[in-house]
């Protein structure tokens, strides 16, 4: 049982508006019955070159009924530079009333007029299975994008997000499949950075396909999302990368003929 449901990390690219929806119904699948009186802070904070410039918080009891939402409208009008935005759920007085803590699953839906509206799925700040097992394994956060299009051409660029929600900053590289490389990467503590790979195109080239791969100083939140070449403000899709998970390719001999042995007992 647990006070908490692990945090989540939600994008905020330029040029959109932002909306979160929480089904109440599937927040209260995690609350124990034996907890009749809970009072769930639901807490969405909105975080831009290290300062938080958004903070809204809303509570969800046995009343609670629907949907929960919240929204960021587009930052284009006050900055240049991206941000994200840390959803959390905590029982008010700190009541053990959670089955699991594992991230509500759910997509974030971002909009604007005359834009193609999308969805995106979010991130753990912390507990993510995959990024855990990666570190305890290799020591070193590494992520992958395997169908990168860059063409001038036909005006498709596209961009990957660093999100550091954490207290140090981090250094990043980009490292392509034919070895192109952007380097030093810095990306500062609760912030976050976008990074053309249109920067990965030689002098005379128009076009490039191929896949990436990026490291880090420290685990990252990380997304792509392809847009037009002249105005990065235009999106078209928007995904999370691939982290290397450090799980095991084999296993012994000896477990593989139990296994056999096993399955034919079985039948």
């Amino acid at each position: 049982m647990f006070p908490y449901i692990y945090t989540t990390i939600v994008t905020l690219p330029l040029g959109y508006n932002t909306k979160v929806i929480i089904p109440v119904k599937a927040l209260k699948e995690r609350i124990s019955k034996d907890y009749h009186d809970f009072e769930v802070e639901v807490k969405f904070t909105g975080f831009r070159e290290g300062k938080i410039f958004h903070d809204e918080l809303k509570i969800i009891n046995k009343a609670s009924q629907g949907f929960l939402e919240f929204e960021i409208e587009d930052q284009d009008k006050f900055s240049q530079l991206p941000g994200y935005a840390e959803l959390s759920f905590i029982e008010k007085n700190k009541k053990s009333i959670f089955t699991d803590r594992q991230a509500m699953s759910f997509y974030t839906t971002y909009y604007h007029k005359n834009k193609k509206s999308f969805l995106s799925d979010n991130a753990y700040k912390f507990g993510s299975p995959a990024t855990i097992n990666q570190m305890a394994s290799i020591k070193k956060y590494i992520d992958a994008y395997p169908t990168v299009t860059i063409d001038k051409r036909k005006d498709l660029d596209e961009s990957l997000v660093f999100i550091n929600p954490y207290k140090r900053k981090i250094k990043s590289y980009i490292i392509s499949s034919d070895g192109r490389k952007i380097e030093n990467i810095i990306i500062s503590p609760f912030s976050a950075k976008e990074i053309l790979l249109s920067k990965l195109l030689k002098e005379n080239e128009s076009c490039w396909q191929g896949h990436v791969q990026l490291t880090a100083s420290n685990r990252l939140i990380t997304f792509n999302f392809k847009h037009s070449y002249s105005n990065k403000k235009i999106i078209s899709d928007y995904e999370h990368l691939d982290p290397f998970r450090g799980d095991p390719t084999y296993i012994p001999l000896t477990k593989f003929l139990r296994q056999k042995i096993g399955s034919l007992f079985s039948l």
